[in-house]
């Protein structure tokens, strides 16, 4: 009998743990267009940039960045809309910026979007950059 209730505390124990969930924060921003998700990074302050590489459509290869903090993320954000509101260039002409680490891109051929990464970029349109700057700005006034 002692033998059998042992064998059937174990099995619970084994039961339980094994439907153990981890309990996460749900991310600041999801966009569906090319699965970008904005959460909050390994650190306390950090804010990780995650997106799909744009190279692939078959394979899943997730690419991203991280910056220290959620004010250098809305900076980064604001310089963004900065950007994509300077005057019309010729489509050659491209401009170019870095704002804490990341590149940002206006191509002339398409000037209602940036490109935003530090190796692999992924583009932003206005409404997209607005959203998740609302989104971040939500984000810290519950810190």
């Amino acid at each position: 009998m002692k033998k059998t209730s042992l064998i059937l505390v174990i099995k619970f124990f084994i039961i339980v743990s094994a439907f153990s969930q981890t309990i996460t924060k749900p991310p600041i921003f999801k966009a569906a267009y090319k699965s970008l998700t904005v959460e909050n990074g390994g650190c306390n302050t950090c804010i990780k940039f995650l997106y799909q590489h744009p190279d692939f459509n078959t394979i899943i290869d997730i690419v991203g960045f991280t910056l220290p903090n959620i004010d250098v993320a809305i900076g980064l954000t604001d310089r963004m809309l900065e950007i994509l509101s300077m005057p019309t260039t010729g489509k050659e002409e491209h401009i170019y910026d870095d704002y804490s680490n990341v590149s940002i891109v206006r191509y002339g051929f398409q000037q209602k979007s940036v490109h935003v990464g530090s190796k692999e970029k992924r583009q932003f349109s206005k409404g997209e950059i607005t959203k998740l700057r609302l989104a971040l700005i939500q984000e810290k006034s519950k810190m």
